[in-house]
């Protein structure tokens, strides 16, 4: 979602740097890798600095199936009960429509946004709050959840419903180009799914030159039927001339950098994730639908990875086929 078109899922992000980063990123692949230092249920939320980057064929630190490739950088496994990590989401609130003119109010209430049974809720009801009649939430994980390159992978199950507007997207946490505000730094949405078209997933990309506002943005629209029945893994693999979407593992939609500077690739700056459910807004054709409410956007894991070494990252960029 824009901040003109406000946006979980599985995270996996594989944070590395192909070439010299501007003054804005954060070299991952240069610097000393962050990995799990205990085992058992904290070893994917106790995360602390190694004194050197691991051998390849380490595997310490890497859940099963990533193989030795990748290490991990960031995460939240939920494993908890009751109001969402501080030291991982901050709460955005307000009721000021967010620039797509939605109709909740964004509130910390435990109501709208918590863990339970090993998963984060957000969740959107239908109820008198601040100025509005809508109630929801919208995290971000500006903090140590803001990188630069990287995997991203979360898993989770989106809700339906005429006038809902679930989100997972990323946007820069310190933007440092143009008008310092969008598109000029650049948004990566990675699901975004209008409650009318509930089998359809939006994954887009938007800097200055290329937007939806003028009508070019890089955009696919890959559909699946249970998008909002049953949880799948969202994502993207992301490198300085390059950003994978993938869904369940599989590229959606491929971009290549482009020709020209921070107006057409503004994407080598740290970014942050946002998760939100908005309710009404510039997408609702067949309005909001009283019995689509309340609405949960359920999320199993966040994860976020980088490779092991910076060759790794060359040549996911050399290798990697356009779907």
């Amino acid at each position: 979602m824009s901040p003109f078109r406000c946006r979980p899922f599985t995270l996996l992000i594989f944070a590395c740097v192909l070439s010299q980063p501007s003054a804005h990123a954060r070299n991952l692949c240069e610097n000393s890798p962050l990995e799990a230092v205990q085992s058992g249920a904290e070893l994917l939320r106790q995360i602390t600095v190694a004194p050197s980057a691991p051998a390849c064929g380490e595997t310490a630190g890497t859940p099963p199936g990533l193989g030795s490739r990748w290490t991990l950088h960031w995460s939240d496994e939920f494993n908890y009960e009751g109001a969402p990590d501080p030291t991982r989401w901050r709460h955005e609130t307000g009721e000021h429509g967010w620039g797509n003119r939605e109709e909740q109010n964004y509130t910390d209430s435990i109501r709208n946004s918590r863990v339970e049974n090993g998963r984060l809720i957000i969740e959107a009801h239908q109820e008198p709050s601040g100025h509005m009649q809508y109630s929801s939430a919208r995290l971000n994980s500006i903090g140590e959840g803001s990188f630069t390159y990287g995997k991203i992978e979360i898993r989770a199950r989106a809700p339906g419903g005429n006038g809902l507007w679930p989100a997972i997207w990323m946007l820069p946490t310190h933007n440092g180009y143009g008008r310092k505000h969008w598109p000029d730094g650049g948004e990566i949405d990675i699901l975004e799914i209008f409650g009318h078209e509930p089998t359809v997933n939006q994954n887009s990309i938007h800097t200055f030159a290329y937007n939806f506002q003028r009508g070019n943005a890089f955009n696919a629209r890959p559909e699946n039927p249970t998008l909002t029945t049953e949880f799948h893994n969202y994502g993207i693999e992301w490198t300085p001339n390059r950003i994978e979407f993938q869904l369940d593992g599989r590229p959606t939609l491929v971009v290549n950098r482009p020709a020209g500077g921070w107006e057409a690739w503004p994407f080598d700056q740290d970014f942050h994730l946002l998760l939100n459910v908005a309710v009404g807004g510039f997408y609702k054709p067949k309005g909001i639908d009283p019995q689509a409410l309340p609405a949960r956007l359920e999320v199993d894991y966040v994860r976020v990875f980088r490779p092991r070494t910076p060759e790794l990252c060359r040549d996911l960029e050399r290798t990697r086929p356009t779907p």
